[in-house]
């Protein structure tokens, strides 16, 4: 049986903006055991980026959390309004935002994976085949 790891949430961290709106992910890091890596989570259905609270979103997170992981649950510019390639373009300034404060997060910047389901997947793929010089 999974232990059960109540996370520390951080919700709605700002990583950028763009035509007013803000851009945000949140964290959620396991209170104990943590093991320095890091996994943004692209939440993407049909490219498009729904909030949800962290407290729900956690527990599609409990195994990673379990295994020490710190998962970043990151939301980018929703379709229509946005195209696929300024979303792929928001998971890329949401993981150079991570590496950037990646000590406040616990994370090491050079441990950091990407995965998700369905459009998000998609998103969490491209950025880790078609990386920019960021």
């Amino acid at each position: 049986m999974q232990e059960t790891v109540e996370p520390r949430i951080v919700g709605d961290v700002v990583y950028g903006h763009k035509d007013g709106l803000a851009l945000t992910f949140d964290v959620l890091r396991p209170e104990c055991g943590a093991n320095g890596a890091g996994i943004l989570f692209v939440v993407s259905s049909g490219w498009v980026s729904e909030w949800n609270p962290p407290e729900v979103m956690q527990a599609w997170f409990r195994r990673l959390l379990a295994k020490g992981f710190t998962v970043f649950a990151v939301r980018h510019g929703s379709s229509p309004r946005y195209s696929i390639v300024e979303a792929l373009a928001d998971v890329r300034r949401a993981t150079r935002f991570i590496r950037m404060h990646s000590e406040d997060y616990g994370v090491d910047p050079n441990r950091l994976g990407a995965t998700s389901y369905s459009a998000g997947a998609h998103l969490a793929l491209m950025t880790a085949l078609t990386a920019d010089s960021g």
